[in-house]
């Protein structure tokens, strides 16, 4: 029953404070056909230990003195990855308000990629 309701909600996107949520398979499509990147906002040491391939980390607490680790093109689409999705919600306006366009979370984080036994890369992975 588990599995079917995340089947369920995995296509489906929502929105919480104007960020629009998107799920595994929405992300994922974002970054391979859209050009997008995932930005981890988790601290160093938890992003050591297991993130997305590719994903750049810039903890939430200096997301805003690290312009030069963001995209240029203010319009390319990025994902905000926490561990479970809520700070990702103030990362993304955190990057909406320094004009970034396309701003989105990863639904359930980490802890939902997981679950879904995507793969991490890292020293636990």
């Amino acid at each position: 029953v588990l599995l079917l309701a995340w089947l369920f909600q995995s296509g489906t996107s929502s929105v919480i404070q104007g960020i629009k949520l998107l799920s595994i398979s929405e992300s994922i499509s974002k970054v391979n056909h859209d050009k997008g990147v995932f930005i981890d906002i988790r601290q160093e040491d938890s992003f050591a230990k297991g993130h997305i391939v590719n994903s750049v980390n810039i903890p939430l607490d200096s997301l805003a003195d690290k312009p030069k680790r963001l995209p240029r093109a203010k319009s390319k689409p990025i994902i905000v990855v926490c561990q479970v999705g809520q700070s990702a919600i103030k990362g993304a306006k955190l990057l909406e308000e320094a004009g970034y366009e396309n701003v989105f979370v990863l639904r359930g984080g980490i802890k939902d990629w997981q679950y879904a036994e995507m793969p991490l890369v890292g020293e636990n992975s």
